[in-house]
């Protein structure tokens, strides 16, 4: 049985960590049933994991026996698998096939990446932040009232006519919205905000609303009346914060990140579609069958729903 101290005990020890080169990959972490989890075969799984999530993984001693136990059950039953001759059917030998190359065509991508010498960043970023400050602005933040109509408790022509006679008194007097909150807002929230909304131009509201807000540019301007699923509301801006640009010591690091992770793909991208657009020599009659292949007795195929062909689709990639 696996215990937790132990395992904890693994954690702590410097001699087992990730990055150690010199670790004996043969030494048995645990065993069961007559099988045996290696640090080597620990080593595999953990591979899988993006390299700077593996520190955090490996800095749970429940995550790391669940994993082990888990480890143990599989090997178990792929001795099992072997025992019973499954390694000898052909169909069970294809799948081991495929899985051998998906493995040795990840590690041929990673190896290409290791291989990339990456450029110089800094330029390139500090001319993409002079060229496109608009990006790396931090919009100021805007603070609202608003009375919202609700179309639930009324139909859509008399919740309308309300909406237009809030926004003309709101436009006639607008230092008297508050007023207007308290006798026609249906806001269940107006008890506790008295119909104020921070930050109410940003993606945490209703597109319509924040788009509103947005437009809204000086404190006391009354906004149309806005549809949102909620119902129509008219707007009043309070407070609108000035947009600040950070200065690029700020961004750069971003910026940089930026770049180097979209040239990368791109060397990735250039290097994968230059293999995919080599010549290729194709059994036009055997493609064909495909379509037909795995049809069962008596099966009719049905047009596959969106989702459907999506998840297809996402197969096929």
């Amino acid at each position: 049985m696996i215990r937790r101290l132990a395992i904890a005990a693994l954690v702590l020890s410097t001699s087992t960590a990730w990055a150690d080169e010199a670790k004996d990959v043969k030494t048995v972490v645990a065993s069961q049933g007559g099988v045996e989890v290696t640090l080597g075969d620990i080593d595999a799984f953990v591979e899988r994991i993006p390299e700077n999530n593996r520190a955090g993984y490996a800095n749970s001693p429940k995550r790391l026996e669940t994993m082990i136990r888990n480890m143990l059950v599989q090997k178990q039953l792929a001795a099992q698998a072997v025992k019973n001759g499954l390694d000898k059917k052909p169909e069970i030998q294809r799948q081991v096939a495929l899985a051998t190359m998906e493995t040795l065509s990840r590690a041929r991508l990673t190896e290409f990446r290791d291989s990339l010498k990456e450029p110089d960043f800094a330029m390139q970023a500090e001319e993409r932040y002079l060229a496109n400050k608009d990006v790396y602005t931090v919009k100021g933040e805007i603070t609202v009232e608003h009375v919202l109509i609700s179309t639930d408790k009324h139909d859509q022509k008399k919740a309308y006519e309300i909406a237009a006679e809030v926004e003309r008194q709101a436009k006639a007097k607008p230092d008297d919205f508050v007023k207007l909150v308290e006798k026609y807002s249906e806001d269940e929230s107006k008890a506790q905000n008295q119909g104020r909304i921070f930050d109410a131009g940003s993606e945490n509201y209703a597109e319509a609303f924040a788009e509103a807000a947005r437009k809204l540019k000086t404190p006391g301007e009354i906004s149309p009346i806005v549809t949102t699923p909620f119902g129509l509301h008219v707007l009043k801006l309070v407070e609108r914060k000035p947009d600040v640009l950070p200065p690029y010591e700020r961004v750069s690091a971003k910026i940089i990140k930026e770049l180097r992770s979209k040239w990368y793909e791109a060397q990735i991208r250039g290097h994968t579609d230059d293999i995919r657009n080599r010549p290729m020599d194709a059994n036009a009659d055997a493609v064909m069958s495909l379509r037909t292949r795995y049809l069962k007795p008596g099966q009719v195929v049905t047009p596959p729903t969106p989702e459907q062909e999506a998840a297809n689709d996402a197969i096929s990639q």
